[in-house]
């Protein structure tokens, strides 16, 4: 018996479906992209000049200029890094949409809203940059200490200086977490997360627009990423005195793709104003498209009166 050689990956019927009808949006996609181009392509984020530094060379590392100094360019590389992983995000979402895999968009939503709502946040809040860059050596010290639990023999195959700085680094992360006094016992209070804010609170602070979207980006897809009874049964359907198993998400993947679209938008503002980079009436063209498109597609999706 011979079988037929793969010649592509994905659900070629769901391709189909989904550009039969996502129409709307693929038209304006091109003019979307260019935007996106223009924001984030050929930019560089540098430290501060030789002269910046040479200003406040005298003054110790605790002084409020220097302090401002390095919470402006960290602040500067996790708006736009942020920014930048989001819009893969938006790649990765369209062709799990475009392959029916709607859950799996809703997913990818999930990560998406996070990320652009925590750059907005550290935009308008700088000095939280530095717990949020301190947590890549809390989150490195802690893998290195699941893993030496794991292999004991990992040390010894790893770069001494290395694993130093880690430990060293990490050490130095985890006492910065010590944030308050309990007035109550006397007791340090430490944050397991970078924040104690939760993302909710973040969003809030983000602005009424990513606040709104908190249900339909964050929690409801999270349901989706965890062993949960709402994923669950988000996936079962009841026929008759029977359950199945749903595998038709084509729904998921539309809200999904209308949700991306929308945060991609946020995206883009924040760029232009964090940035300044001149672009308002580009984004903005954007933005007043954004209705058209999605009121067609709700339209469309309605059965006929007739």
């Amino acid at each position: 018996m011979s079988t037929r050689p793969i010649i592509g990956v994905g659900n070629a019927e769901a391709q189909q479906t989904f550009l039969e009808e996502n129409k709307g949006f693929l038209d304006e996609y091109p003019s979307l992209q260019a935007v996106i181009e223009q924001v984030f392509l050929n930019r560089t984020i540098h430290p501060p000049s030789d002269e910046t530094r040479e200003k406040v060379a005298h003054l110790p590392d605790d002084d409020p200029q220097v302090v401002a100094i390095e919470d402006r360019y960290r602040t500067d590389l996790i708006v736009y890094t942020l920014g930048r992983i989001a819009i893969d995000d938006f790649g990765e979402l369209i062709v799990l949409a475009g392959n029916g895999w709607g859950i799996g968009a809703m997913k990818i939503l999930r990560g998406m809203y996070e990320r652009i709502v925590t750059a907005t946040y550290i935009a308008k809040n700088p000095e939280a940059s530095r717990a949020f860059g301190d947590s890549f050596w809390t989150h490195r010290l802690k893998l290195w200490n699941r893993l030496s639990a794991a292999d004991p023999t990992i040390g010894e195959r790893a770069t001494s200086w290395v694993v130093e700085t880690i430990k060293n680094e990490g050490k130095k992360a985890q006492e910065r977490k010590h944030v308050s006094v309990c007035k109550a016992c006397g007791q340090t209070k430490t944050v397991d997360a970078w924040t104690p804010l939760d993302l909710a609170s973040m969003a809030k602070i983000a602005g009424k627009s990513l606040e709104d979207l908190y249900a339909y980006c964050y929690l409801d897809p999270t349901a989706h990423m965890h062993a949960t009874g709402a994923g669950m049964a988000a996936r079962m359907v009841h026929a008759g005195d029977a359950w199945l198993y749903k595998l038709d998400t084509t729904g998921e993947a539309h809200a999904a793709l209308s949700l991306a679209h929308n945060l991609i938008l946020h995206d883009l503002g924040i760029q232009n104003e964090y940035f300044d980079l001149g672009l308002d009436d580009l984004i903005q063209k954007r933005f007043d498209a954004y209705g058209p498109v999605w009121d067609k597609k709700e339209s469309d999706d309605k059965p006929d009166a007739n």
